[in-house]
């Protein structure tokens, strides 16, 4: 997986590493998908592969429940965790 040899890479080479992972709950990924215009395939077919991304959620040092908040709050809140540490 191309997020562990990443943080390894990082690790070795001494540079900041911050993994966040978006849990989303099926029913809000649902509603999303069926509002984006932008997407070729079906959600339902989405949401499948998904199931998929969860197996690596343990992977990550962080895990943001990303449910009931729009982008801004999002990107707000991933900026105050990178702050905290001290990444920016």
């Amino acid at each position: 997986m191309g997020h562990i040899a990443l943080r390894k890479w990082c690790f070795q080479n001494e540079i900041p590493f911050f993994s966040i992972y978006l849990d989303v709950n099926e029913t809000t990924l649902l509603q999303r998908l069926q509002k984006r215009s932008d997407t070729n395939e079906s959600p339902e077919i989405r949401l499948k592969e998904d199931e998929y991304y969860e197996i690596f959620r343990d992977c990550y040092e962080n895990v943001y429940d990303y449910n009931d908040k729009t982008v801004e709050e999002g990107m707000e809140d991933i900026i105050t965790m990178m702050r905290e540490r001290g990444l920016i």
